[in-house]
């Protein structure tokens, strides 16, 4: 119905959820448009558009694996029902095509991995000096992983509004119901269930950043179910439901925003206060060695950012690093250092011991 698409697609688009991560660094938008199209591009040859749709949807999988590679093994389920259920027929063109059109992708990923960890089957998250493991077998892990997934959730239903979770809990159950499941509607409930085996956060994030990729199937779910929704929800009110509860979804994103505003400008004032104080005392040609956080949620080697080259007016060193070494190595600059004891406390820039 056009009028829920319009709401849905304001959803989405005005949802603190999409906002700040479209504004981040974070890979989930561009992952959450390659899925889309992924969905689109299956449909359209389930239409029987033929060989074009089929070597789109091949290359959004290319895409897919090449940005976020989890993500294309969260995939999976959903592709399978695709293929061996509602494209059961073609299923040998399928095959063909997706391997030959996903061949380059990988050879260019495993030449990437080679590249920068030595061995082309040695994922680049080995560089990372944490021990994250996706899919780990440990049960206290995959006990772990639930419970931070149903914080997830909650988190979840503070960033895209409480109304549209349980809206898409209804929309999910009726279209089940009603034997109308679609490949898609899978993609959002396989996110929830494969990150259980992800026991981590992820670090800096605004919201739960590893669902954002299914989110835009999530609305879509909604918006398919509309009809059946309506048509139940008409026996105990004659009203037109799903378009009601996304209106309610809307004022209370409107509601959230200038929290949000509020939050993390302070934030970014907090992880700032290193670069202003050098700006301030107009540092130049020096280095400053970051020994404490100012500001939260961010560890100190995180803070020490500098460009592609060692040239800038001031360099930023992690905090195990040696002022002797460092005046070694940079003769020409003079060596400083940040401390500051919490958020709430001014940092303070002071010339490293001789």
């Amino acid at each position: 119905e056009r009028t829920v698409a319009v709401a849905l697609a304001l959803v989405l688009a005005l949802t603190p959820f999409t906002v700040y991560n479209a504004a981040s660094y974070h890979s989930h938008v561009f992952s959450a448009l390659a899925i889309a199209l992924l969905c689109v591009a299956c449909l359209r040859y389930g239409e029987g558009r033929g060989w074009m749709a089929l070597v789109a949807a091949a290359l959004c999988l290319g895409v897919i694996g090449a940005t976020r590679y989890m993500t294309l093994l969260l995939l999976v389920p959903a592709m399978l029902v695709w293929v061996f259920v509602e494209n059961r027929r073609t299923w040998p063109r399928i095959a063909v095509v997706m391997a030959l059109v996903a061949a380059p992708f990988l050879a260019v990923l495993m030449l990437y991995q080679d590249a920068v960890t030595g061995s082309p089957l040695r994922s680049t998250y080995a560089v990372i000096n944490r021990p994250d493991i996706f899919l780990t077998a440990a049960w206290k892990d995959v006990v772990h992983g639930g419970a931070i997934s149903l914080y997830r959730v909650a988190e979840l239903a503070v960033w895209v509004s409480p109304v549209l979770l349980a809206l898409y809990a209804v929309a999910f159950a009726v279209k089940a119901r009603n034997g109308a499941i679609r490949f898609y509607d899978l993609i959002f409930p396989t996110f929830l269930i494969g990150y259980v085996f992800f026991p981590t956060l992820g670090g800096n994030r605004y919201g739960p950043r590893y669902y954002y990729e299914a989110f835009p199937l999530m609305l879509a779910t909604i918006g398919t179910a509309a009809p059946l929704v309506t048509a139940w929800g008409r026996r105990v009110w004659e009203r037109p439901v799903v378009l009601h509860a996304l209106l309610v979804c809307l004022c209370t994103l409107a509601m959230t925003h200038p929290f949000l505003w509020t939050a993390y400008r302070t934030q970014i004032a907090e992880r700032q206060d290193l670069y202003r104080l050098a700006g301030e005392m107009k540092l130049d040609r020096a280095i400053v060695i970051v020994r404490t956080t100012p500001g939260l949620g961010l560890i100190a080697e995180d803070l020490a950012r500098n460009g592609l080259s060692v040239d800038g007016p001031v360099l930023y060193a992690r905090p195990d690093a040696v002022p002797e070494d460092l005046r070694k190595a940079f003769p020409d600059r003079s060596v400083w250092v940040y401390e500051r004891g919490s958020p709430d406390e001014p940092g303070r820039l002071t010339p490293a011991a001789p």
